[in-house]
């Protein structure tokens, strides 16, 4: 039995005074906490009694499982599963980099060929990696040269293969490479080896009698390698997924789509080492989108957007399309300059607490903001990722008639 002693206190305005009243409560039951108690899925108060979760009475198609089954299935949640994946998806990339070999040292040849003197280079050749990776860089022919080539110039890459006999013959379809007179950036062919010989070799031939200048280098690739296009599309795919159905926050899915890229990249490719890793990762684009967040950030501290939104729903004088016009407007000049993603973000709330004191639905408004920003984003090279990207890529910024203004001038009016 358990005793429970109960005070209530009194207060008026004229008189201060306490009332004591005490009574007892019997019960031959242990209290039980309050609902919102914490405690009520764990034990009651002041007893040893456990309040055991929910059984399950099936296990998906089991209908009559044993108690130990029921048990384990009555602990699976959405969250718990969501954990699972994940942490299924690390250590599985985490395997495959750290157990798979590392990236093979390719073997670089810088020499001259001709006609009378091809380049010929055995292949220690590797059983289990039976594709071969080419790649050949050649030397540009400049009109002004002194030197007769001819025209046109080939290089021809070949995969010989010989049983012990001395006797070479070509196993796979000769590569032809076309010089030209610009420098150009290095080629690449893959080569699937399905004929079994003896010795390999790579003989590199050209049409000109007159030496021609070259880099070459190579390395055996597994034969999954020929369908690494359709990996990467079905683990964008896989993030994709998880971001646009909320599945898990899209900057975890993000990372966990680039740690299983790396782990399907050292398998197929070889592992690669820190210093590869770090040169993948476009800093330029990094560093420009991080200090345009931080401006963006200043000026939503200052309270910059706020005050543009009490501007502009003074100068439509309650007009609601001379309002979407002035907001849209307003958006797309600011998105040019400044990022859009962040720029939208700050944008909304604002537009709803005018569209709330209008009272009209924001989600119109909303969706018009969202458009003319990407829109605007388009007219200047910093406004939009896709455009920042394009412009540090170093193959367009190796060209002085790309820049900034070149850019804006040719996207610009389309923009408008």
């Amino acid at each position: 039995m358990s005793s429970i002693t109960l005070s209530k206190s009194v207060r008026s305005d004229n008189e201060e005074m306490q009332s004591h009243s005490e009574f007892e409560i019997d019960t031959d039951e242990p209290l039980l906490p309050q609902e919102d108690s914490p405690l009520l899925l764990t034990e009651h108060y002041h007893s040893n009694k456990t309040v055991e979760l929910p059984l399950r009475a099936t296990v998906l198609c089991w209908k009559d499982p044993p108690m130990w089954a029921r048990i384990i299935w009555s602990q699976f949640t959405l969250e718990r599963l969501k954990i699972g994946v994940v942490l299924l998806f690390v250590l599985m990339a985490a395997g495959m980099f750290a157990f798979s070999e590392e990236e093979d040292a390719e073997l670089l040849s810088l020499s001259g060929i001709s006609y009378d003197y091809p380049l010929i280079i055995d292949i220690t050749f590797n059983k289990d990696k039976n594709v071969l990776e080419a790649l050949c860089k050649v030397q540009d022919i400049t009109d002004g040269s002194t030197h007769d080539y001819p025209d046109p110039t080939y290089v021809y890459v070949a995969v010989q293969g010989s049983n012990s006999d001395d006797v070479w013959e070509d196993i796979n379809e000769v590569w032809v490479i076309e010089a030209e007179t610009e420098e150009t950036e290095e080629f690449l062919h893959d080569f699937y080896i399905e004929t079994v010989k003896t010795d390999y070799r790579w003989k590199i031939s050209t049409n000109s009698k007159i030496p021609l200048g070259i880099t070459f280098k190579y390395r055996q690739l597994f034969e999954v390698v020929q369908y690494e296009v359709l990996i990467a599309v079905i683990i964008l795919g896989g993030v994709y997924i998880l971001i646009i159905f909320e599945l898990m926050h899209r900057t975890i899915a993000a990372m966990l789509g680039s740690f299983v890229c790396l782990g399907f990249v050292a398998v197929i490719h070889g592992r690669p080492s820190f210093e590869v890793v770090i040169n993948w990762i476009d800093f330029e684009t990094v560093g420009l989108l991080f200090g345009m967040m931080i401006m963006v950030g200043i000026f939503s501290e200052t309270g910059f957007f706020e005050w543009s939104a009490i501007k502009s729903y003074k100068f439509s004088k309650g007009n609601i399309w001379h309002l979407t016009l002035i907001l849209c407007i307003f958006t797309a000049f600011i998105s040019a300059f400044l990022d859009n993603v962040t720029t939208i973000l700050l944008m909304t709330p604002v537009t709803v607490r005018l569209c709330n004191v209008l009272d009209i639905p924001p989600q119109p408004i909303l969706l018009a903001l969202v458009v003319m920003s990407n829109i605007g984003g388009t007219a200047t090279a910093i406004g939009d990722p896709p455009n920042i990207i394009i412009v540090n890529d170093p193959d367009i910024a190796a060209h002085e008639d790309i820049n900034f203004f070149s850019l804006s001038l040719h996207v610009g009016p389309g923009v408008v």
